[in-house]
């Protein structure tokens, strides 16, 4: 059985060791048990009782457990006894473990330890982490588009441009940021890693991090060593998943973002868990995706060569990027960024069960889509969120589309007009499309000679619009519709058909039978 535990060693693993664990765990011996409990109390977000687990074996039973796995605990209670915030217990343990020589020789060998020496001594007078949760549930705005942005306040100054970044373990903050906030530095140094590369950083100490309702205090972060890091993409932080992990459940919704904290902490019912990096990953159909809102994508590692396919995860159509690899073991693997959270109604990482779930998911399409498929009820269906995470132009090319498509020809035209005058270089290939609103609302009107003029123009274009050019010369002659109303209310007394409703109508003259479908 021990050796069957320790062949899932890794975080893609984690759910089946958690079955194996729940259907096996009575025919382990101690120590097996142990073992497998401090792999899954890491990955599911249970600190203390990992702690505990770690000690027990390192005091319990030190025969059981070979130098690599010995190595790999120093490692974990190091990570988290700083995730933790016990500085002071950390220092305290810091100094027993280098008695034993051998030991602390081995893990000086080790590249990225979670914390030097150094940052150990410096944060070894610093009182303990705790946060102040006074409400059961904080809201905090964010913004509606990518990235997805919120207000932080450091040691008492408030930065609002702060990126949530669910993709980053550490909350990390330009070197400009920390010295506006009066960050106290370590001096040690700290390989960050990013899609801009690998940025070197320090272990910074910060008083106070509100949040909402909620405040952090005496809490460690990332501090760039570099002058405007690219990787902040001109924002004041990052504010990643460390100090959060120890709430509840984040629930993201369109434009906020809620921290809810329970009384008592609900059973585990995981299809998520974290990773040796400290990042957040969801288990889907044989795969294993990083759950990250600082992504302005979604990737997918795959043997195809097709750059885009829409993939089904745990039942949501997500669009992917493809990321071509041969490699069998990076094929299960793949990125769920800001358009996966975005598409829910609502979305919650449940920190206490370590699991994702949402509502009201839809594969979200842009405005240019949705009209280039002739979707308007889409288009209408979406409207708030457009109309919030769109530029000028797109709002005005969403409304004068809606207006045609609700009968208001002369609001249309308005907006046509404006898009016309201040965007006719941006719209580029779209101008023809624009036109054509244009047109068909002067038609509407029985402005026909105006619509034609239009058409004829586009038709230079896209030959096929030659067809309303036709139509409109046809229909010149006859002038715009016109409605007479004898009373203002009129009732037509109908009968219902195959064909549809039947009504008796005269037209020129002579009655006709009306179908209305």
């Amino acid at each position: 059985m021990r050796a069957k535990v320790l062949t899932l060693n890794d975080y893609p693993d984690a759910l089946r060791l958690w079955e194996l664990y729940n259907d096996s765990a009575s025919v382990m011996d101690k120590a097996t048990q142990l073992h497998t409990k401090v792999s899954l109390y890491y990955y599911f977000n249970r600190p203390d009782e990992m702690l505990q687990c770690v000690d027990s074996l390192l005091t319990l039973y030190p025969k059981e457990c070979t130098t690599e796995q010995k190595l790999a605990y120093c490692y974990v209670k190091a990570e988290k006894l700083l995730e933790k915030g016990h500085y002071k217990k950390l220092n305290t343990w810091w100094k027993s473990l280098r008695k034993d020589k051998k030991l602390y020789r081995e893990i000086e060998k080790q590249e990225n330890f979670p914390c030097s020496e150094k940052a150990i001594q410096g944060l070894s007078d610093k009182d303990d982490f705790r946060m102040d949760f006074l409400e059961s549930s904080s809201t905090v705005p964010t913004s509606y588009t990518y990235p997805l942005v919120l207000s932080v306040t450091i040691n008492g100054t408030t930065l609002p441009a702060t990126i949530f970044d669910t993709g980053a373990p550490y909350t990390f903050l330009t070197k400009e940021t920390a010295t506006k906030c009066n960050v106290q530095c370590m001096g040690d140094t700290i390989p960050v890693k990013s899609m801009f590369g690998t940025s070197q950083a320090t272990t910074g100490f910060v008083k106070t991090l509100q949040l909402g309702s909620i405040t952090f205090h005496n809490v460690t972060v990332h501090v760039s060593l570099l002058e405007k890091d690219p990787i902040f993409s001109g924002h004041d932080a990052l504010l990643g998943l460390k100090e959060l992990r120890g709430i509840s459940a984040l629930e993201f919704e369109f434009g906020k973002l809620t921290l809810k904290q329970k009384s008592l902490r609900s059973p585990l019912d995981p299809n998520m868990c974290f990773a040796e990096t400290g990042c957040a990953f969801l288990f889907a159909n044989g795969q294993n995706y990083l759950l990250d809102t600082g992504g302005e994508g979604s990737f997918s590692n795959t043997p195809d060569s097709v750059s885009t396919k829409v993939i089904d995860v745990n039942g949501y159509p997500v669009q992917f990027f493809n990321t071509y690899t041969t490699i069998p073991a990076a094929q299960k693997s793949g990125l769920l960024g800001f358009p996966f959270f975005s598409g829910f109604k609502i979305c919650t990482l449940d920190f206490d069960r370590m699991n994702f779930s949402g509502e009201g998911y839809r594969l979200r399409k842009s405005y240019s889509e949705l009209m280039n498929s002739g979707d308007m009820i889409g288009l209408d269906i979406e409207y708030e969120r457009i109309s919030k995470t769109t530029d000028e132009m797109g709002k005005w090319l969403t409304n004068a589309s809606l207006e045609m498509m609700k009968n208001k020809p002369e609001s249309c035209i308005q907006y046509t007009d404006s898009l016309l005058g201040k965007y006719q270089q941006e719209l580029g290939g779209s101008i023809i499309y624009v036109l054509n609103l244009r047109a068909a609302s002067l038609a509407y009107l029985g402005l026909y000679k105006e619509a034609g003029d239009l058409m004829k123009m586009c038709a230079q274009v896209v030959p096929d619009m030659i067809n309303g050019y036709n139509k409109c010369m046809a229909l010149t002659p006859f002038g715009a519709q016109q409605l007479s109303w004898e009373q203002p209310e009129v009732t037509l007394n109908t009968t219902f058909s195959e064909k549809g409703f039947l009504a008796s109508a005269e037209i020129n003259g002579n009655k006709n039978k009306l179908y209305f479908k």
